[in-house]
């Protein structure tokens, strides 16, 4: 058994000693906040292309279907419709979530 010796400790503070290799050491692990944020913003920036993409090529469909009926079919029509309508429905949703998560954060005590 080790026992420290006193000049580990003052009052009530008591320093700990590092004695296993997994341990952290004197120095604050580095976090990679600015990495996770540029990420998920690279990410979410993807992922609102992609929506407004969507959006896009479903009206462009819509516009082709009035001016020549004949070059598109309906269900392509319909279904690129209804991709862009659950995409901006999802989007609607997580920015939602987004801001409930926000307010909570600020109505902490």
């Amino acid at each position: 058994m080790n026992i420290s010796p006193l000049d580990y400790s003052q009052g009530h503070q008591v320093n700990l000693i590092k004695q296993d290799p997994k341990h952290f050491g004197v120095e604050a692990p580095e976090l990679k906040n600015q990495d996770f944020i540029s990420e998920f913003g690279g990410d979410f920036s993807k992922f609102l292309r992609n929506v407004s993409d969507l959006e896009v090529n479903a009206d462009s469909l819509v516009q082709k279907m009035i001016v020549k009926p004949n070059s598109v079919n309906i269900h392509e029509v319909t279904i690129a419709s209804q991709k862009a309508e659950l995409s901006l429905s999802f989007t609607k949703a997580i920015l939602n979530k987004v801001v409930d998560a926000y307010k909570n954060l600020t109505q902490m005590r």
